[in-house]
């Protein structure tokens, strides 16, 4: 299929997808940064507001296996249009947004939208650029996009808050999916695999991710989340009954359990990110509530991790041609957990440098892990299986998030309860933050030691 694009409108696809891949986790991540100056505009405590990113990762999360099935039957170019342009329309109804009420129900269309483009962009890569060399550049220009999101998220993100409110962060996110949408439409359609959507197994996936994830995240708030975290367990649980006897599975629970380099490299991605994810969020609390910095100054300090994992990212792609990708992974969460581990006698006290260290060695960590783990998951699947085992990797890491995002919630929650500028308050954060970083630095011990698993079967295979 990669002979019917000229060069132009290869350089176009590559385009749009690198910029949809670079305006979600420039979103989150500068959300992080923004939060305190939005807590401080609608009257809430900044703990409070953790529920903006677990509603954008939680309805993310639960939409990824519809969407996968929507792009299965009308073709990943048109799905990915759509979702681009629904991408540009959501980050407007943020940025509009007159209450917080308003603002969380935008930010969890935002996740609805995204959840889309996650499932297809990649796919399409793959699908129109077949030659080995062109499709290796475009996945990694792709993936620099995303990591120049996350490195230039604080501090432009920090600085749209000093200068010209919090709000201007949604509108470049729109324009910048308006024009991925742009750009994207040059390009041929291509069919769909199968003819009927399954509706019932896709919104039985959809509400039992929703219910577990929804009720673990207000644990701490509502007396019934426990309730809908049971029923969102049967729910899920009816679903993959009825996926394992389905004539066309979208993701056979039987494909998963039976291939053991898959499932652990999925365990690694889902512990790592589960650990990882809150880093931004919990740096930037520091750096502003604790210390006393401005958005923009915490911005360019919470450059330092993200900066730390573009760049390793690009060397642990040249190691893996002499070096197994097992052993890369279980250097990369080793040094993240070392992060983790500094960073769990976070202070107002401790010296500035040792919180960058610490962030830095997670940057390093991150960027040296998610490049071989990419490799043995696509590598374990047979190549009908590419476009699933990407929809996997993707629901692996979005779930590590909202669990990860549900967990700090219930520790703000239960942690914090004095007012900002209560003397007691940074007193209590502290708390918080440590018994955070101390959880973090629990999960990628058991994500290090599921690496060695992995390297261990890897070894007894090749011999």
């Amino acid at each position: 299929m990669d002979a019917t694009l000229n060069g132009g409108i290869r350089r176009a696809l590559v385009l749009s997808v690198g910029i949809t891949s670079f305006c979600a986790p420039f979103m989150s991540s500068s959300l992080n940064v923004a939060l305190p100056t939005m807590a401080e505009e609608f009257g809430e405590a900044p703990e409070s507001l953790t529920a903006l990113v677990s509603a954008y990762v939680i309805l993310a999360t639960a939409a990824l296996l519809p969407a996968t099935a929507l792009a299965s039957r009308l073709g990943f170019r048109s799905c990915y249009a759509l979702g681009a342009l629904l991408s540009a329309l959501t980050p407007l109804l943020v940025a509009l947004a007159p209450t917080l009420e308003w603002l969380l129900a935008a930010r969890a269309l935002q996740g609805l939208t995204n959840a889309i483009l996650f499932s297809t962009g990649m796919a399409l890569l793959t699908l129109h650029i077949t030659d080995p060399a062109g499709r290796g550049m475009a996945i990694g220009l792709v993936t620099a996009c995303v990591y120049a999101g996350l490195t230039l998220s604080p501090s432009l993100g920090g600085l749209a808050c000093d200068l010209v409110g919090w709000r201007a962060i949604f509108y470049v996110a729109a324009g910048g999916n308006l024009a991925a949408w742009l750009l994207v439409r040059r390009l041929p359609s291509d069919p769909g695999t199968f003819g009927s959507y399954p509706r019932v197994r896709m919104s039985l996936a959809f509400l039992g991710i929703l219910l577990a994830l929804g009720g673990l995240s207000l644990a701490a708030r509502h007396p019934l989340a426990p309730l809908a975290l049971l029923a969102g367990l049967l729910v899920t649980a009816a679903y993959l009954r009825l996926e394992a006897r389905a004539r066309h599975p979208v993701a056979s629970p039987l494909l998963i359990m039976r291939n053991r380099p898959l499932s652990l490299a999925l365990l690694c991605s889902l512990l790592n990110f589960c650990a990882l994810f809150p880093l931004v969020l919990l740096l930037s609390m520091h750096c502003q509530l604790q210390r006393g910095l401005s958005a923009a100054e915490a911005g360019l300090l919470l450059m330092v991790g993200p900066s730390c994992q573009c760049l390793v990212s690009v060397a642990a792609g040249r190691l893996l041609r002499s070096h197994a990708p097992h052993a890369l992974m279980v250097a990369g969460v080793a040094l993240s957990t070392a992060g983790t581990a500094l960073l769990s006698f976070i202070s107002p006290q401790m010296p500035l440098w040792l919180a960058l260290l610490g962030q830095a060695l997670c940057g390093l960590g991150l960027g040296t892990f998610s490049v071989p783990c990419t490799a043995v998951v696509m590598g374990s699947v047979r190549r009908e299986e590419l476009s699933l085992a990407a929809a996997l990797q993707a629901l692996s890491r979005n779930l590590g998030m909202a669990l990860s995002m549900a967990a700090l919630t219930i520790i703000l929650l239960a942690l914090v309860s004095a007012a900002p500028g209560d003397p007691l308050y940074s007193n209590e954060l502290e708390v918080a933050l440590r018994l955070s970083f101390s959880l973090a630095t629990l999960l990628g011990i058991l994500s290090l030691c599921a690496c060695v698993r992995g390297a261990a079967m890897r070894g007894k295979d090749s011999a």
